[in-house]
C-alpha cells in the first residue's frame, strides 16, 4: 500500500492498472528527485529565478500525474511565490523539501515492506 498517493485508482488507470509500472515510476521519482530542495537553494542562491521555477514545476507536474497530493500542493504554494524574486519564500521551500522527503521515506519503506510481486 502506498498511502502518499491520493486516488491511488485514477493513478492505476492512467498507468494501465500496472502496479510495476506505478512502481517504477515513483522510484524513477525518487532518484530524480531527491536532491531538488537542494538544487533549488543552489539555483535561488545563484540568482537562477528561472531555472528554480523550471525545477519546481517539473516536480509539480510529475507528482500530479503520479498522485503525489501533498507534493503538488506544496510546488504550487512555492512556484506561486518564487514569482516574486524580491523575497525567498522560506516556509514554502521547507513545505518542498519536507513533502519530497516524506515521499521518498515513505516509499523506501514500501519497498522495504513489500513483498515480491508481478502484474497478472
Amino acid at each position: 500500500m502506498r498511502p502518499f498517493i491520493e486516488d491511488r485508482e485514477a493513478v492505476l488507470a492512467r498507468l494501465g492498472g500496472s502496479e510495476t509500472m506505478l512502481a517504477r515510476l515513483l522510484d524513477k521519482f525518487c532518484r530524480s528527485y531527491s536532491r531538488a530542495p537542494e538544487e533549488l537553494e543552489t539555483l535561488l542562491e545563484s540568482g537562477q529565478h528561472e531555472e528554480a521555477r523550471r525545477l519546481v514545476h517539473s516536480v509539480k507536474g510529475v507528482s500530479a500525474n503520479l498522485g503525489l497530493a501533498s507534493i503538488y500542493r506544496s510546488s504550487i504554494a512555492l512556484e506561486n511565490k518564487l514569482k516574486d524574486e524580491s523575497e525567498r519564500p522560506l516556509p514554502e521551500i521547507h513545505s518542498f523539501k519536507t513533502e519530497i522527503q516524506r515521499i521518498i521515506d515513505g516509499f523506501s519503506r514500501t519497498i522495504d515492506d513489500a513483498p515480491s510481486r508481478q502484474d497478472q
